[in-house]
């Protein structure tokens, strides 16, 4: 067994990091964050989001199962190798597939927010042929990037696709104590997915957000309404977290999460102050950036928070 002797400063020079190589190709990090936590970082390739090992004194927890059996295998495998204790119980983030299409490889109970369960029912004894994808596509459950993701994650190997229920469902939130550990699990909702989590780990001040601040990505066009981010970036602020870790990015400190979310509030709170009116809110945007021409990334997130202003006035899960 490892015995990690990390301070809660995040400092790079204070992190343990692992690489892992297929051949000449780097896979993903392993990295201790904080004296309880490993991540593996997210994998971009076939959209695979971190995944996280809680280890408390009892009990070890794990943030979401992976993409697929592969994903969680290779996670598996690295927690092996450096000799921490394997998970004893399984929370989802939200109901997507790259948060839970792994969990039949693990095997574990697997605690889950009601509506999670419930998408994830709806997707219960599929083939996911190419057929079955494109009619999901037609009924906008996934969409086309999701398939594309699946048949390279998968390949040839869809068969090994199965969707597990939950055993433990909650409502609004649930206490999971690891052992001198503990894991505050609340729902949050917001644009992404209306069963969005956030996971609090209180004695390492760390909050897991999945990828509640992302915006909708089935059922329409990609879309952001503002009131439900900014609520959402809200509940981030008001924890008392050091350290916030999103599902597809990196970790990042207080000071650095709040400096890379600042543009996004920005536009989110001219789009919730102007809604449809976009000349008003680029030129705004634009003195707030100091540039002359709305970057690429904003022109794009304005799109989505366009859409979303049409619906400015709904703010339920």
């Amino acid at each position: 067994m490892i015995t990690w002797e990390i301070l809660l400063s995040h400092s790079v020079e204070k992190k343990l990091h692992w690489r892992i190589w297929e051949g000449e190709k780097e896979m993903s990090t392993i990295e201790q964050i904080t004296e309880h936590i490993l991540i593996m970082h997210a994998s971009h390739d076939t959209d695979r989001p971190i995944l996280a090992a809680i280890t408390g004194a009892r009990k070890t927890l794990l943030i979401d199962a992976g993409n697929s059996p592969a994903h969680a295998a290779l996670f598996r495998q690295e927690l092996q190798r450096l000799g921490v204790r394997l998970p004893d119980l399984l929370i989802l983030t939200h109901w997507h597939w790259d948060h839970t299409f792994g969990m039949s490889a693990w095997d574990l109970p697997t605690i889950a927010q009601a509506k999670t369960a419930h998408s994830l029912s709806k997707l219960m004894g599929l083939e996911w042929s190419d057929e079955v994808m494109e009619q999901l596509c037609k009924e906008k459950i996934i969409n086309a990037s999701t398939m594309a993701n699946i048949k390279k994650e998968y390949g040839m190997n869809r068969d090994l696709i199965r969707i597990v229920e939950p055993d433990i469902l909650f409502d609004e939130s649930i206490t999971i104590d690891l052992g001198g550990v503990t894991c505050q699990v609340n729902l949050v909702g917001g644009d992404h997915s209306e069963d969005s989590c956030y996971v609090y780990v209180k004695e390492d001040q760390t909050l897991f957000l999945g990828d509640a601040l992302g915006p909708s990505v089935y059922g329409g066009p990609r879309s952001y309404t503002a009131s439900r981010f900014l609520r959402v970036l809200k509940q981030a602020y008001q924890s008392e977290a050091i350290l916030f870790v999103e599902s597809h990015g990196r970790p990042l400190d207080r000071a650095a999460f709040q400096k890379e979310l600042s543009d996004w509030e920005k536009l989110a709170l001219l789009t919730e102050q102007y809604g449809q009116n976009r000349e008003r809110i680029v030129s705004e945007m634009c003195t707030f950036l100091q540039v002359s021409e709305l970057p690429r990334e904003f022109s794009e997130a304005l799109e989505w928070f366009m859409v979303g202003a049409a619906y400015q006035g709904s703010d339920t899960y």
